[in-house]
């Protein structure tokens, strides 16, 4: 049964679109290169995908869940070890509540 839900996991963020942006405790929205403030090594991690391969490869526990939203999607991350805690969202759930550009 695990290994079916992380299949659906990984399927739902490969269909997802390319373009993703953080949203903060309080809905603003930012660039994802802002996570290189707390991890200056990121690298090119512009998609949930990318940024929890990145966070395995360098040992950190990751826990992500992909929360069902219907104008958009979101992926909740936590990265426990650096003290991180944030949202990859689609824009236009960051149109509904802020212009972020």
């Amino acid at each position: 049964m695990l290994s079916v839900c992380i299949g659906m996991f990984r399927f739902a963020l490969a269909a997802s679109p390319e373009q993703w942006l953080l949203m903060a405790r309080h809905g603003e929205c930012s660039d994802v290169s802002a996570l290189q403030r707390k991890i200056p090594d990121l690298g090119e991690s512009q998609t949930p995908d990318s940024f929890l391969a990145a966070m395995k490869t360098r040992g950190y526990r990751v826990q992500h869940k992909l929360l069902a939203l219907p104008n958009g999607q979101a992926v909740e991350v936590r990265v426990p070890e650096l003290s991180l805690d944030f949202i990859f969202v689609t824009p236009e759930l960051c149109s509904t509540f802020v212009d972020h550009q």
